[in-house]
């Protein structure tokens, strides 16, 4: 039945998609980051959803190109297309080539998907249907870990979403990670949305959509979901005016939910106070100690899956008792990038962060500008802002979610400087 559901509604989407780019590109987005794949077990199971996804997305490229446009700045379009050169380099010279280039395959695509993403969108209809699909992909996840969670059906190392893989939101950090990033996303939809105007008096939904996002970050367990949760109400209660109406909220939904977590999720958490006597967390420090030395030794960077070089190095990088035999993974974007792609690969990465924040900064300050460019503007900095951080404790940095908001600032950009043929307001 759900076979039959998911092919009945990506088929008409198909044939828009063919006319129409954005259509196309969403529904790529969408079956990227859902991989329905993973939840079919009958006649759908062996569809390839991905690569039609991208087949239709380049036929209605090509024949609809006179609709595609640039960006307002190159730079940002050109670091990008000059990163996804150098982490081709660095995969050739890699030191663990037999598995570097499977994971080449999907991070060279996922850097030319954002630049796809740019030139495909272009007004406010565009980016608010790209918010949209990531809501919707994600709302799958959200719902059943965050009824989960109310129900107490949840804890560390338990099988939390129905799938056969364990990564994308398919993983618990990633999933904490992006969860909580979207927040601020979903604020700027219920106050600013033209696509789902009838909603935008029902309150309930979208703070009812939230309550479900925070308790699907606490039932993930991940401690990088309450240190990104921690982060973004730091970041509301300085940046906005409505200080205490945000006090208040957050001291009710503490309230509520210590009455669900468990004396196992309050441990885990209480591990973050001590990071040196617990084994997840000592693990993370040596690694990213070793990481260090070894892009100081190679400049250039290991490639892709460097880590495996740390095998049987690690106990000389901590005094605790915990012992590290095996390789051990970055657990953070930006060792992650350091590591692999070496210092220059790593200025490369930050500089594409830095002028993203820079640029959002920028258009969200702008009381000459339309106010919905502000409000999306503020939303995407906050949401984005508060993946970096949660990214430091997880290794996502060739996951497409950083890159999207990479994409929809430059996107807003078009819109800032309102070029002709523009949607203003």
């Amino acid at each position: 039945m759900v076979d039959l559901l998911l092919v009945a509604i990506l088929v008409p989407v198909f044939s828009i998609g063919i006319r129409k780019p954005v259509v196309a590109y969403c529904t790529y987005l969408w079956v990227d980051m859902l991989m329905p794949q993973q939840f079919m077990y009958g006649f759908a199971s062996s569809i390839p959803f991905s690569k039609l996804s991208v087949i239709i997305l380049f036929i209605s490229i090509i024949l609809n190109k006179k609709s595609l446009t640039s960006t307002k700045s190159i730079t940002v379009p050109f670091l990008l297309c000059f990163f996804a050169f150098w982490i081709t380099i660095t995969t050739y010279n890699g030191l663990f080539p037999e598995v570097a280039w499977a994971k080449w395959d999907w991070a060279f695509k996922t850097i030319i998907a954002a630049i796809l993403m740019m030139a495909v969108c272009k007004d406010r209809l565009d980016i608010e249907l790209i918010l949209l699909t990531i809501t919707s992909a994600l709302s799958y996840f959200v719902i059943i870990l965050g009824i989960k969670a109310l129900l107490g059906g949840t804890g560390y190392a338990r099988s939390l979403i129905p799938g056969q893989v364990n990564h994308g939101l398919y993983e618990s950090s990633t999933l904490a990670a992006v969860s909580a990033s979207v927040i601020p996303i979903i604020l700027y939809l219920k106050n600013h949305s033209v696509l789902l105007p009838t909603l935008k008096s029902h309150s309930y939904l979208w703070f009812g959509f939230i309550f479900l996002l925070i308790a699907a970050v606490i039932g993930t367990s991940a401690r990088t979901g309450l240190v990104s949760l921690a982060f973004l109400f730091f970041v509301a209660i300085i940046l906005t005016k409505r200080k205490f109406v945000i006090l208040l909220g957050v001291s009710i939904l503490i309230g509520l939910f210590s009455l669900v977590v468990s004396d196992a999720w309050v441990n885990r958490m209480a591990t973050m106070g001590n990071p040196e006597e617990e084994a997840s967390s000592v693990g993370r420090l040596v690694v990213w100690r070793w990481t260090i030395d070894f892009a100081s030794e190679n400049i250039l960077g290991g490639g892709f899956h460097a880590y495996k070089a740390n095998a049987g190095m690690l106990d000389t990088y901590t005094d605790s008792a915990n012992t590290f035999a095996s390789a051990k993974a970055f657990h953070s974007v930006y060792f992650e990038v350091l590591g692999e792609h070496g210092y220059i690969g790593f200025a490369c990465f930050v500089t594409v962060l830095f002028l993203t924040l820079l640029k959002l900064i920028r258009m969200s300050g702008k009381r000459d500008s339309p106010e919905w460019i502000s409000a999306a503007a503020f939303a995407i900095f906050i949401s984005f802002s508060t993946l970096l951080v949660g990214s430091m404790f997880v290794g996502i940095a060739f996951r497409p979610y950083i890159y999207y908001f990479v994409a929809l600032a430059m996107i807003l950009e078009k819109n800032y400087y309102g070029k002709k043929g523009f949607v203003k307001s």
